[in-house]
């Protein structure tokens, strides 16, 4: 389906501020006359399709404004699926908004957010699965959310998704025959083999739901909440996971009110510590407000950093920390490993099953710390899995496998009329995600997210 094809549109894929190099994209049936208007081949031979091009860029009255290079591709093969062409020149903001401004003078029209991708999705190129793996590689802030976003975009997931939808279409096809026709008696085999098929599509579609806790962890970041008495250390932890003051460190208990954020990678997993107010209990209105989200930031935690102090005794204090702690994933951290050791290591081990020392004011032990809990949520199983990382298509893979389960369920009680509708109803929800049966709405806002020029 071709929704462009009237249309050549231009526009800039690299920021607006100067750099060595700037790009200047065209899409669409004049993207080679355009780019023969503004850019003079420095060879007689002109442009060859797919072969880097040296020669001169003009603006509108025919003043040669850049030297650069530029390449052709012809479409379908092109990432839109049209007539494609790239210049690039140097990466002046003027020099860029003029070259655009000739091609706007030209015939061409400015790219709306995201158009490009969409032409590659209306055309065939890519599915909408794929699509949206653009906009996360373009976002990924660590090798591992790279490579996850990276082996979406090469079609693993949407072969998944529309080998399970094409499954269930054969299933519903079969059904609808056997509702049709109930005189015609259908053999018990052939029913079994539908019911085989549907717990098998059920597994796949649970365990792709399942692996979007983890790929969320690794687009976003894991939560975890630094958490302990007051004066332990929590802040300074923050501040040596950071590498700078991110939080205020003072001897005066409570200091720390609010929580505070701050974003890590370590060994290429990305982490969102949270330094929270010291846990106690406490007659000052501010500090219970504090505590009481110390306590939320806990429950909302992938994993639950518990601070003590090692130089001192476990004090009440300690032991309502202690108590919390329990009942969340959690590990203990050992602070102010540097001084004399005093704490009873036995109460600790009773509730955690990972102790680390650290000292947060030297450094000591906080490599080993981070690399440790990072080994929990390690990505290296990531790379080739289809790991869903968008809430959209969690929350559509719910619905699906949620429908699936519902069809085995109504298969083993022989029902085949309900069957047919669920299995139908999942088929469709998985074309949203893949996009054939994705609403104009949905498909809107999901290029809506992508910068001009993508």
């Amino acid at each position: 389906m071709k929704l462009f094809e009237q249309s050549t549109i231009a526009a800039a894929a690299t920021p607006p501020v100067p750099s060595a190099i700037g790009i200047v994209r065209l899409s669409g049936p004049d993207a080679l006359p355009l780019l023969q208007r503004v850019f003079h081949p420095a060879a007689r031979r002109g442009f060859r399709p797919r072969r880097v091009t040296f020669g001169g860029i003009y603006d509108t009255d025919g003043t040669r404004i850049d030297e650069g290079l530029a390449v052709y591709m012809p479409g379908p093969g092109s990432y839109t699926g049209e007539d494609t062409a790239e210049i690039y020149c140097h990466g002046s903001p003027g020099i860029v908004a003029l070259l655009l401004d000739t091609l706007y003078a030209a015939g061409a029209r400015p790219a709306a957010p995201g158009e490009y991708t969409r032409r590659a999705f209306l055309n065939g190129r890519m599915d909408l699965s794929q699509s949206e793996a653009v906009i996360d590689l373009i976002e990924s802030e660590t090798r591992a959310s790279a490579a996850n976003a990276a082996a979406q975009l090469t079609g693993v997931l949407g072969k998944k998704l529309t080998a399970a939808r094409d499954g269930l279409i054969a299933v519903a096809s079969q059904l609808s025959a056997m509702i049709d026709f109930p005189e015609e008696e259908v053999p018990e085999l052939q029913y079994e083999e539908l019911v085989s098929t549907l717990r098998r599509i059920s597994g796949e579609l649970s365990a792709l739901r399942e692996s979007y806790a983890r790929g969320a962890y690794l687009k976003n970041g894991v939560p975890c909440a630094i958490t302990g008495r007051p004066n332990v250390g929590k802040s300074s932890l923050l501040n040596a996971f950071a590498g700078f003051d991110r939080a205020i460190v003072t001897d005066i208990p409570g200091t720390t009110r609010d929580v505070l954020e701050q974003t890590v990678v370590a060994d290429g997993v990305k982490f969102s510590f949270f330094d929270t107010a010291g846990i106690r209990e406490t007659a000052d209105t501010v500090e219970r407000i504090g505590v009481e989200r110390a306590v939320d930031a806990m429950r909302r935690a992938a994993l639950v950093l518990a601070v003590f102090d090692s130089s001192m005794e476990l004090t009440d204090e300690d032991a309502f920390v202690l108590e919390r702690a329990a009942d969340y994933p959690a590990v203990c951290v050992l602070n102010k490993a540097d001084l004399p050791r005093k704490i009873d290591e036995s109460r600790l081990a009773a509730v955690f099953d990972r102790i680390y020392p650290v000292s947060a004011a030297t450094g000591e032990g906080v490599p080993e710390l981070l690399a440790a809990i990072a080994t929990d949520f390690a990505a290296d199983r990531a790379v080739g899995e289809s790991l869903v990382t968008n809430p959209r298509q969690a929350d559509a893979l719910s619905r699906a496998a949620d429908a699936v389960a519902r069809a085995v369920e109504a298969a083993e009680l022989l029902t085949a009329d309900v069957v047919c509708t669920d299995v139908e109803q999942a088929a469709e929800i998985l074309g949203e995600i893949t996009g054939q049966t994705a609403s104009e709405d949905i498909i809107s806002q999901i290029f809506s997210r992508f910068c001009v020029g993508k």
